[in-house]
């Protein structure tokens, strides 16, 4: 029972480290590609699109969900989850929002791959009319992506497993 119910305290503190990657991920996605801002040539009407209308759907997404993701860490102080094993009612509400949450990040893996075919393929050739001259290509916030949610879905998971086995071992002992 000890060692079910460390886990679960395991996994909520991992939980509330990934959750944090999360939202400061999601404050920076866009960062790297502030030079794609503000373009007007007809030229450059791919990049523009790419930017405002794309990137930005996928920035304001990650933003909301990573805002439910700090709603589930109080949901977790609510029902104590780091203090005391879950009731039914707190496995319900714990597991569909972490269900919910491993499912959005899965979503979002392949938003970010979607959005990495998209933009290597984006013709940078005519940006420096409009702004920088030598444009590189910076694909490292899509890779941090496919990390830290490939992590999420797997804490997400882990953290849930372990709320509903402190559960059943403290039924079984008939506590």
């Amino acid at each position: 029972m000890y060692k079910s119910f460390k886990m679960q305290k395991i996994s909520m503190y991992t939980f509330i480290i990934t959750s944090i990657l999360a939202f400061v991920y999601a404050l920076f996605f866009m960062t790297q590609y502030r030079d794609l801002f503000g373009l007007k040539l007809k030229l450059n009407e791919a990049i523009s699109l790419f930017h405002d209308q794309y990137m930005q759907q996928i920035n304001k997404s990650l933003f909301v969900v990573a805002i439910f993701g700090i709603v589930i860490l109080g949901f977790g102080y609510m029902f104590e989850i780091n203090r005391k094993v879950p009731d039914v009612f707190a496995l319900i509400v714990m597991c569909s929002s972490l269900t919910f949450y491993a499912s959005c990040s899965a979503y979002f893996i392949f938003k970010i791959n979607e959005a990495y075919n998209k933009y290597i393929l984006l013709d940078f050739q005519n940006m420096y009319l409009e702004g920088p001259s030598d444009y590189v290509l910076r694909t490292e916030t899509f890779y941090i992506g496919y990390v830290i949610y490939s992590i999420i879905i797997l804490v997400s998971v882990t953290y849930c497993i372990s709320m509903i086995n402190s559960h059943i071992q403290y039924v079984k002992k008939g506590l």
